[in-house]
C-alpha cells in the first residue's frame, strides 16, 4: 500500500537540501545511531567524537556489549587524530557531529572524509541541510535529527538519513524491521517545515549572531560559543564548510552553577527546554539538563562550565530577544 505523504516528504528533503549525490533520503519515526550501526556487521571497531559519546554510550554498550571496542577520541576536531585514531582493517565507522553540542565545535568534513577505509558518518542537527552539505564535501551518510529545524515547529518526531544506495539499502530494512518509521502527520509537518526552512534558518542565524556579538561583550558573560563569531577558534573552518552561523549559542555565566540557572529562569521570552530549531527561542542550563548524568568531572573535562548556556534561536524580534538576555544576565 502507497503512503504518499511518508514518501514524498524524503524525496523532497533530497532534492531541495542533500543534492544529486544524495539517494533515497529516509524519513524516520525517531531519531537514533543504531538505526545506522546495527544494519551491518559492525563487531570490530567503532570511533566517535567525544562531545557526542557521551549521550549515546549506554546505548552502544547495550547493543554491541563486550565484542566491539566502541572508542571516543578526547577530541573530535582534530582530523589528524581521527585519522590516527583509525585502525586498518578494523574500523568500521567514523562518527561525528559537527557543530557539536553544546560548544559549537567544528569537525574539518573534508579531512576526514578524505581517511581511506570506514564509512564516514556525520550528525549534522546544528548545521542542517541549508547550511552544511556533508555529502558534497564527501560523506558517505549525513544524519539530521529533523524534530528540530527541519520540521521546525516543535510538532513532529522525526529523524533522516541521507547517503550513498547501498548503504541506505540495508538501513531502511533495518528500520522497517524495528518499526522506526514517520507517521503520515509526522511527514506532512516535515512538509511543512521544509517549506519554510531557508527563511527561518536565516533569521535565526542572524538573530543569534547579533546576539553573540553582543552577550561577548556583556561583563557577566565569561565565553561565547558560536562559529559566526570571529573569536571562534575554528572561524576559518566555518567559513569554508558552513554557509550562515546557525540558529544555535552557547555562552558561559561568570558565576557557575547558581548564576547560569537565575540566568537561565529569568529570561521571559526564551523557554526552558531541551530541544531547539523550533519558532520560539529555547534555553538550556547545560550542566543540569542535557549534561546531568556526567560527573563535574567529565563535564570539566569536555569545557562544559557549570554556568554554561545554551540557546536555540527563535524567530521573535532580535531587539526583544537582546534586552531580554541583558535584563537576565543584570540580575546576577
Amino acid at each position: 500500500m502507497k503512503k504518499p505523504t511518508k514518501e514524498f516528504f524524503p524525496g523532497i528533503f533530497k532534492i531541495q537540501y542533500e543534492g544529486p549525490k544524495s539517494k533515497n533520503p529516509l524519513a524516520f519515526k525517531h531519531y537514533n545511531p543504531d538505526e545506522i550501526i546495527d544494519g551491518k556487521s559492525m563487531k570490530d571497531h567503532l570511533r566517535f567524537s567525544v562531545t557526542y559519546w557521551h549521550t549515546i554510550r549506554g546505548q552502544l554498550a547495550d547493543m554491541f556489549g563486550s565484542g566491539t571496542a566502541v572508542r571516543p577520541w578526547e577530541d573530535g576536531t582534530d582530523s589528524e587524530a581521527i585519522a590516527a585514531a583509525v585502525q586498518p582493517n578494523r574500523t568500521r565507522m567514523i562518527f561525528v557531529e559537527t557543530p557539536t553540542n553544546p560548544l559549537l565545535q567544528l569537525v574539518d568534513l573534508e579531512a576526514v572524509a578524505a581517511i581511506p577505509g570506514p564509512i564516514k558518518v556525520v550528525d549534522s542537527t546544528f548545521g542542517g541541510p541549508f547550511i552544511t552539505r556533508p555529502i558534497e564535501l564527501g560523506f558517505d551518510l549525513v544524519m539530521h535529527s529533523a524534530t528540530k529545524s527541519i520540521a521546525g515547529h516543535n510538532d513532529a518526531t522525526l529523524g533522516v538519513i541521507a547517503g550513498a544506495q547501498d548503504l541506505i539499502s540495508w538501513i531502511w530494512s533495518y528500520h522497517t524491521i524495528h518499526g522506526a518509521t514517520a507517521s503520515p502527520f509526522d511527514a506532512l509537518n516535515g512538509l511543512r517545515g521544509i517549506k519554510t526552512l531557508g527563511v527561518r534558518i536565516r533569521q535565526q542565524s542572524a538573530s543569534a549572531q547579533r546576539l553573540a556579538e553582543a552577550v561577548e561583550d556583556h561583563p557577566k558573560v565569561s565565553a561565547v560559543y558560536y562559529p559566526g563569531l570571529d573569536s571562534h577558534p575554528q572561524r576559518d573552518l566555518a567559513k569554508r564548510q558552513m554557509a550562515l552561523g546557525g540558529g544555535v549559542l552557547s555562552f558561559d555565566v561568570a558565576g557557575g552553577w547558581d548564576s547560569g540557572r537565575e540566568v537561565a529562569e529569568s529570561l521571559r521570552l526564551g523557554h526552558l527546554a531541551a530541544s531547539l530549531g523550533g519558532p520560539e527561542t529555547l534555553v538550556t542550563h547545560v550542566a543540569s539538563t542535557t549534561a546531568a548524568n556526567l560527573t563535574p568531572e567529565e563535564r570539566a573535562a569536555m569545557g562544559i562550565g557549570d554556568g554554561l548556556i545554551r540557546m536555540s534561536v527563535g524567530l521573535e524580534d532580535p531587539v526583544d530577544l537582546l534586552e531580554d538576555v541583558q535584563q537576565a544576565l543584570n540580575r546576577v
